[in-house]
């Protein structure tokens, strides 16, 4: 059953990635363009990135909004498959040690929090890869993942990558534990709210 539910993730994690590839590269081309580092309204900065999407289209082609997205896809495969392992692995450690049959609401939270933690020190890498890959500076070049992480490791060595890879640790650990509560607990729990529990 843990293979099975971590294998689920992983592939249901994978046509993710292909599916909202473009959205993430236009989200990155915006934030990384030098236009939005002044202040401006919401509506000028809606119309800007509509702006940036389009010469990204006109510039660049139609199957430039799929940079990077085979990296991402690996990515979001990784992420999925390893919140589900890591909190069915902590889940069977808490549930060994209490002794018990099964575990509580806020124990099976606390099991996806330290889960979606381990997950987030595997995967972090390869999210910082997509986002250099997909970064504005780099419109309109190829660049390898591999390529990327050789040129960094010349420039900074082991010090300066390791810095450059763990930039956004934080921000990035409250959005990996919170998803992994929401999608591997708290899913369960709103359709038994909705729905009542099926004996």
């Amino acid at each position: 059953m843990q293979a099975a539910l971590t294998l689920a993730g992983g592939i249901a994690g994978g046509i993710q990635g292909y599916v909202l590839s473009p959205t993430l590269l236009l989200k990155t081309r915006v934030m990384t363009n030098d236009v939005f580092r002044e202040k401006m309204s919401l509506w000028k900065t809606s119309l800007l990135s509509f702006k940036i999407g389009n010469q990204v289209i006109q510039n660049e082609g139609v199957g430039a909004l799929m940079k990077g997205s085979g990296v991402f896809a690996i990515k979001r495969v990784c992420d999925w498959a390893s919140r589900y392992y890591f909190s069915d692995v902590f889940s069977k450690c808490m549930l060994a040690h209490a002794g018990t049959t099964g575990l509580t609401p806020s124990e099976q939270i606390a099991a996806d929090l330290l889960g979606g933690t381990a997950s987030t020190i595997v995967t972090l890498p390869l999210d910082v890869i997509v986002a250099k890959m997909q970064d504005a500076k780099k419109a309109g070049s190829k660049i390898s993942a591999w390529g990327l992480f050789k040129d960094e490791l010349q420039q900074g060595g082991i010090r300066g990558l390791s810095q450059s890879y763990l930039q956004g640790f934080e921000a990035r650990l409250l959005h990996v534990c919170f998803t992994t509560v929401a999608m591997k607990t708290g899913t369960g729990f709103m359709y038994d709210f909705l729905f009542g529990h099926k004996q």
